[in-house]
C-alpha cells in the first residue's frame, strides 16, 4: 500500500471511531434527558401516575411547582449523598419553578439505613427534618455514628424525646409507607429519582438534572 493510501486509511479510522464516540454520547445523554426534539428518549421510563408518589412525603421548595422532583433515598446509600449537591443546587436556581420530595428507601443490604431514616423523622417531629437529612447526606464518611450529633446540629431542641424516639425499635408509619410505595413503583435501588414523571436510577449530575428541568419547564 502507498504511503498516500495509508494516511488515507488512517483517516479514515479516527473518523469512524470519532462517530461512534459521538454516538455513545448521544444515547447516554438521550437515556437521562430525552432528544432535544421534546419527545422522551426509548430508553426513559415513563410513570403516568407519577403524582401519587410526590403526594407523601417530605416537601421543599416551590408551592406551585412546574417541576417536581422525587427521590427514594437510603441514607447509607453512597450515590444518595454524591447526589444531594445537585438537587441542592436546582432548589436554589429555581425557587419558583422547582419542588423536591423525599422519601425513604431503606435498602435492606444496608443495615444502618433505616436506623437512620427513623432518626430523620425524629427529627422531623420536632420540625427539623431538612437540616437533620442535610447534616446526615453531607457527612462522606458516615458510617453509623454521630447521630447524636446531627440531631443537635440540625437543632432538635428536646434530644431527651429524640433519644426515646430512635430507641423505639418499632416499624415506622412514614418509612413503611415510603418503602411501600417504592415496592409499587418497582424501584430497584437507590436513588431511585422521578422528574415529572420520567424515572432514573442513580446520580443525575447537575448538567443532566438542569437540562431535564429546563425541558420540564412551561
Amino acid at each position: 500500500m502507498s504511503q498516500k493510501l495509508k494516511t488515507l486509511a488512517d483517516i479514515a479510522v479516527i473518523v469512524a471511531s470519532l462517530s461512534a464516540a459521538a454516538i455513545v454520547v448521544l444515547l447516554f445523554s438521550q437515556r437521562f434527558i430525552g432528544s432535544g426534539s421534546g419527545t422522551e428518549s426509548a430508553n426513559a421510563q415513563v410513570v403516568d401516575d407519577w403524582e401519587q408518589y410526590a403526594s407523601t412525603g417530605h416537601r421543599i421548595g416551590s408551592e406551585t411547582p412546574a417541576v417536581t422532583i422525587v427521590e427514594f433515598g437510603d441514607y447509607q446509600c453512597p450515590y444518595c449523598r454524591e447526589w444531594q449537591p445537585h438537587i441542592e443546587a436546582m432548589l436554589r436556581k429555581y425557587p419558583d419553578d422547582v419542588a423536591f420530595v423525599f422519601r425513604h428507601f431503606p435498602l435492606e443490604t444496608h443495615d444502618l439505613a433505616y436506623s437512620a431514616a427513623r432518626a430523620a423523622e425524629c427529627a422531623g417531629n420536632q420540625g427539623r427534618f431538612w437540616p437533620f437529612h442535610r447534616e446526615i447526606l453531607g457527612d462522606p464518611n458516615w458510617l453509623g455514628d454521630a447521630i447524636t450529633e446531627f440531631a443537635v446540629t440540625a437543632g432538635v431542641r428536646d434530644m431527651a424525646v429524640f433519644d426515646d424516639c430512635l430507641a423505639d425499635e418499632s416499624p415506622v408509619p412514614a418509612i413503611e409507607e415510603d418503602l411501600a410505595a417504592a415496592m409499587k413503583l418497582g424501584a430497584r435501588g437507590t436513588p431511585t429519582i422521578l422528574i415529572n414523571g420520567m424515572m432514573s436510577y442513580g446520580v443525575v449530575d447537575s448538567i443532566r438534572l438542569e437540562a431535564a428541568v429546563q425541558r420540564a419547564l412551561p
